[in-house]
């Protein structure tokens, strides 16, 4: 059996005992609520740190996914010249979605118009475009805004 002299002694405790400080007196914690000011979390504690990062990232990218697929069904865009070419009568204009749907998309038009009794909807929608019939007692061109939601 071998045993450590002095010098041995002095040694491994320089070496091992006194580096780990304070550490070797305080509190370990095998758990995540303990909140005591001189404790040291327990190195378990690291894997389910880890499977709560891992899991609550996979939740994240699931719903980032989720926006960014809603979002891409959604357009706004605005229509700057829509002409009536004659006034007091029913027209037809075919507008184009900027990007076309997977499928066709409820639609909401609003004409920017300054003037009462003007009116617009949107009819035939298609994936890439629609109908607008537009009615207005005057001949001058008005702007539109589009709405386009993809269900």
């Amino acid at each position: 059996m071998k045993y450590l002299d002095l010098t041995g002694l002095q040694y491994f405790y320089k070496k091992y005992i006194k580096t780990l400080g304070s550490a070797a007196k305080q509190t370990v914690a095998n758990n995540l609520t303990t909140t005591a000011a001189g404790s040291v979390l327990d190195a378990r504690q690291g894997k389910t740190l880890s499977d709560k990062i891992t899991s609550e990232t996979k939740t994240l990218n699931s719903e980032i996914k989720t926006i960014n697929t809603s979002l891409g069904n959604i357009q706004a865009f605005a229509v700057k010249t829509v002409n009536i070419s004659k006034p007091n009568t029913w027209e037809d204009q075919v507008i184009k979605f900027p990007k076309a749907f997977t499928k066709a998309p409820c639609v909401i038009v609003q004409a920017q118009t300054g003037q009462n009794d003007t009116s617009v909807w949107a009819d035939a929608i298609t994936t890439t475009q629609f109908t607008l019939k537009k009615y207005r007692p005057t001949a001058s061109a008005f702007a539109l805004q589009v709405i386009a939601i993809g269900l």
